[in-house]
């Protein structure tokens, strides 16, 4: 719950309703160099860390990615292509060992259907992280 808390479009939920998205969550476990979204995959979940540590990628070439950040617990991914039905616009490798709780697409949908609040929210975090995403590349 305190995870969810502290993620700016959450933050705003009642108790009620951040308890009805914790039901939702899976925990999922990654080992170091795991591969957990392929760059023009299509979105299927949205993946909040719990412990360890992530790095974004985008393909510079044909062989080359660049690092574009480092996410820790706390930190989440996965909301962009699940918000616009869009491919991943990054690739997400564990760094090391990594344990997730992961939201699927599905229950995120019927989520965004009762909280129109968190549709509205999501729009903004995901429109920054998009800038941020191109500024960077």
């Amino acid at each position: 719950m305190e995870s969810l808390r502290k993620i700016k479009f959450f933050s705003t939920f009642s108790l009620e309703n951040i308890d009805s998205v914790l039901r939702l969550f899976q925990k999922h476990t990654f080992p170091k160099n795991k591969t957990i979204i392929n760059e023009s995959d299509p979105g299927k979940a949205f993946y909040i860390i719990h412990s360890g540590k992530v790095g974004v990628f985008k393909k510079k070439a044909l062989w080359i990615k660049t690092k574009l950040a480092e996410l820790i617990p706390g930190d989440f991914f996965g909301e962009m292509s699940l918000i616009s039905d869009q491919f991943a616009t990054a690739t997400i490798i564990s760094i090391e060992n990594t344990e997730v709780f992961v939201l699927l697409k599905s229950d995120f949908d019927d989520i965004l259907i009762k909280n129109p609040e968190l549709a509205v929210e999501l729009l903004r975090v995901t429109e920054n992280r998009r800038i941020d995403t191109q500024t960077k590349a």
